[in-house]
């Protein structure tokens, strides 16, 4: 077990201002943002094998010790889902912690290139489909899960850096009716931003972006 109780450094600078000018923040902020700080601290500290249990968090043979610490750290209690609800439910205990699952091994699949900037950008400049992206802004639950997963695994490996704060607010938020107007402005923000992106590759740069990966 690594000890990271010491008061951690602020990691969350990021290189390049998000296109469009405002800004907005969403209740899932703060626990994004400690989870990233978090797990960036990991990648410094050289912790291979906490950060390799958050990655393996979505397969039957994970060890979730990692992610229960956490959860404990950085996630208060109030959004750790509604013991009231049924089990399994959107917005459940079990439910949100598969959320954060999902978020935590995301974040560990490139803890030093995780940034607060445009997803949208990064879609667009990794050479993602108006399509794809279509799908996804569609997607809702296990199906949206997935999806956002695949991309994040995208990003990872072929884009200069992993934004996590859309993808963990959509994951956090989708298909729960208290976030019902905060996830659409998500959706819109992030379209908004791919295509401003998309309209600024010169031919030649969208045709390098496309030979990076194929779609998913």
């Amino acid at each position: 077990m690594i000890d990271i109780s010491v008061t951690e450094p602020r990691c969350d600078v990021d290189p390049r201002p998000p296109l469009g000018g405002g800004y907005r923040s969403y209740p899932v902020d703060a626990p994004l943002r400690k989870l990233r700080n978090r797990i960036s601290m990991l990648a410094k500290m050289k912790a291979r094998g906490e950060l390799a249990a958050l990655r393996r968090l979505n397969s039957g043979r994970s060890d979730k010790s990692a992610l229960f610490r956490l959860l404990t750290d950085c996630v208060p209690q109030q959004l750790l889902g509604s013991g009231s609800a049924p089990v399994g439910a959107p917005g459940s205990e079990l439910d949100m912690v598969r959320r954060f699952s999902a978020v935590a091994s995301m974040m560990a699949l490139r803890p030093e290139g995780l940034r607060t900037w445009s997803l949208g950008r990064a879609m667009a400049e990794a050479g993602v489909t108006e399509l794809r992206l279509s799908i996804f802004l569609a997607a809702r639950g296990d199906i949206f899960r997935d999806l956002a997963r695949r991309l994040a695994r995208r990003l990872a490996y072929h884009a200069e850096v992993l934004p996590y704060l859309d993808l963990g607010r959509l994951l956090l938020m989708e298909s729960l009716p208290q976030y019902t107007n905060d996830t659409d402005s998500v959706r819109i923000a992030l379209a908004r931003d791919f295509c401003r992106s998309a309209r600024s590759i010169s031919p030649t740069t969208e045709g390098k972006a496309g030979t990076k990966s194929t779609d998913e």
